[in-house]
């Protein structure tokens, strides 16, 4: 399992990196002029001031990159995880490689297949 969760870890990883949620702003120069008290409520006075001032913006949602993300995820990442955790647990099982592949379900398309 930990294998596995190392694994999903990474891939969700990559999804983000190939497509993020909110916009990277790439030109944004970080400015380390004032000194900042460790209070809440100043921070949080510090960011509307940058944002008023137009040197920091706020990242909206892509709702498009996290609905394609969740697709992935639900379609070929579930698929995957499945595959490697079938792979894993035969491996520790030390069972011959086409004994294994026995047991992985199939799926038809032809109206009269008897693949179950």
């Amino acid at each position: 399992m930990l294998l596995l969760s190392a694994l999903q870890y990474w891939w969700l990883i990559w999804l983000e990196r190939m497509l993020p949620a909110r916009p990277r702003y790439r030109d944004l120069v970080v400015r380390h002029e004032e000194k900042v008290e460790e209070s809440e409520d100043r921070e949080e006075e510090v960011v509307k001031k940058w944002i008023a001032q137009g040197r920091v913006h706020r990242a909206s949602l892509n709702w498009r990159n996290t609905f394609l993300k969740w697709v992935l995820q639900m379609t070929i990442g579930i698929s995957w995880l499945h595959l490697s955790a079938h792979i894993i647990t035969t491996a520790m099982q030390l069972k011959f490689p086409i004994k294994s592949m026995e047991n992985l379900k199939t799926v038809c398309h032809v109206p009269n297949c008897s693949c179950f």
